[in-house]
Parts: structure tokens; C-alpha cells; sequence
């Protein structure tokens, strides 16, 4: 009898976990969210820039209606071509065909880099930037989604980095394409 209570208690034990799990994943969905910037209106105020009434969203023109990523590039000590060029080589390994656009824009020449950049002139990055992405910050990341909504400005430290990679891997778990 002793025996057989043993018995009985171990299945259960065993079997009240397993069907926890079993009925998780038969009727449970593991779905994350990032936020969405400036879903009432930009709040802030740069000289020469006004923005619409309601929620924000970058112009169709840069996006075309895609998961786009956005840099406003400037060499300097702290952040360099090189760098940036290790950092987009991660991103397309992590996703390869599904790597979001990426857009980079910089004043300075970089010779040596087969990197994409989009040369402008200053005045006009920071107008751009301003203006187009409300930021005044060169050397992030901006994340766009495919409606033009902005879902985060990432600074090019490994942590930062590291939630750039898990949020472009949510928004494209969520329906997001390239």
C-alpha cells in the first residue's frame, strides 16, 4: 500500500507539469510588443521644424514601407566607420534577407568603407535628423517600422545593440516585413 501511494504521487507530480506545458502551448501565444514614439503628437520643438497634429511617422519617401533602420553617421573617437560596418555585418548574419533597410547618412567622406552612405551636407543632416526623426543625436540607430512609426532610438553600445537585435526580431515575429 505504501508503495502504491508512492507510485501515485509520483505520477501526479510528473503529470501536473507536463500538462501545465501541454495546455501553454496548445492555447497560450507568446507575443511581445515595443513601444511606438510619439503616438500623440511630437512634444518636442526644434527650430525650422513643424510637425503634424496626432501620431508621428516618418515620411513613406525614406521608409517605402519597409522595417527600415536609420544612422546619421559621424566619424569620430568614439564611434567609427569600421565599427558601424561590424555592427551592420551582425545584423545581416542574425537576418540575413530579413535584415530591415538600412539608411545612413554622414557629411564626411569615408574612404575605404564599402559601406552605403548617403552624403549631405551638415545643415541638411541636421534638419533631416531634426525635422524627419526628431533627434538631434548622431551615431544611433533609429528603428522604423513599415507603417513609419518610430519604435526606438539605439546608441551603438553593445547593450544597446543587443535590444536593437531583440526588438527588429519582435517586430518581425509580429507580421513586420523587410
Amino acid at each position: 500500500m505504501n508503495k502504491t501511494i508512492k507510485i501515485v504521487f509520483l505520477i501526479v507530480m510528473l503529470a501536473v507539469p507536463l500538462a501545465i506545458f501541454i495546455f501553454l502551448r496548445m492555447f497560450g501565444e507568446n507575443r511581445f510588443d515595443i513601444p511606438v514614439y510619439y503616438t500623440h503628437g511630437v512634444d518636442k520643438s526644434y527650430p525650422g521644424c513643424s510637425y503634424p497634429e496626432g501620431q508621428y511617422l516618418v515620411a513613406d519617401s525614406l521608409t517605402s514601407g519597409h522595417t527600415s533602420l536609420f544612422m546619421f553617421f559621424k566619424n569620430d573617437a568614439s564611434y567609427n566607420a569600421s565599427e558601424l560596418n561590424n555592427q551592420l555585418n551582425r545584423l545581416t548574419e542574425l537576418y540575413g534577407a530579413n535584415t530591415p533597410k538600412v539608411t545612413i547618412f554622414a557629411s564626411d567622406s569615408l574612404p575605404g568603407t564599402r559601406l552605403s552612405i548617403n552624403h549631405l551636407p551638415e545643415q541638411t543632416i541636421r534638419n533631416v535628423m531634426a525635422c524627419g526623426f526628431v533627434t538631434e543625436t548622431h551615431n544611433q540607430f533609429i528603428l522604423v517600422d513599415e507603417e513609419g512609426r518610430i519604435r526606438g532610438y539605439y546608441d551603438t553600445d553593445l547593450g544597446e545593440m543587443d535590444r536593437l537585435v531583440v526588438e527588429i526580431k519582435i517586430l518581425l515575429e509580429n507580421g513586420a516585413r523587410k
